[in-house]
């Protein structure tokens, strides 16, 4: 998936993503770790910022999973202090130590 993400500078923001049931396994995300990032492309070997998801809801083999991203005022400081579109990622990590991306796509950071 390719999902534009969009938060307003200095501000608090909560990013709610669904994670296909066609990559989770019967147990769903339950013992997986996540890691959301933003950065300037795609390809930028360093994040502007790194935040650890929740789960809030499992999901299945049948039954979407949905993790919850938590973005305080201070860590959309942490991104350029204009109105641009950065890139963003969310990784998850299965039982088995493999890694794959659950979603990505642009994010738009606006100032106003």
């Amino acid at each position: 998936m390719a999902t534009t993400l969009t938060i307003d500078y200095g501000a608090d923001k909560v990013l709610d993503t669904a994670v296909s049931h066609l990559q989770l396994p019967a147990g769903g995300l339950t013992g997986m770790t996540f890691v959301w990032e933003a950065r300037k492309s795609s390809t930028d070997a360093t994040p502007y910022l790194t935040k650890t998801p929740t789960i809030t809801t499992a999901g299945s083999s049948t039954v979407d999973g949905v993790l919850s991203t938590s973005l305080s005022a201070a860590d959309t400081t942490a991104l350029p202090r204009y109105t641009t579109v950065l890139f963003w990622r969310l990784l998850i990590t299965d039982t088995g130590a493999k890694t794959s991306i659950a979603d990505e796509g642009p994010l738009v950071v606006v100032v106003s």
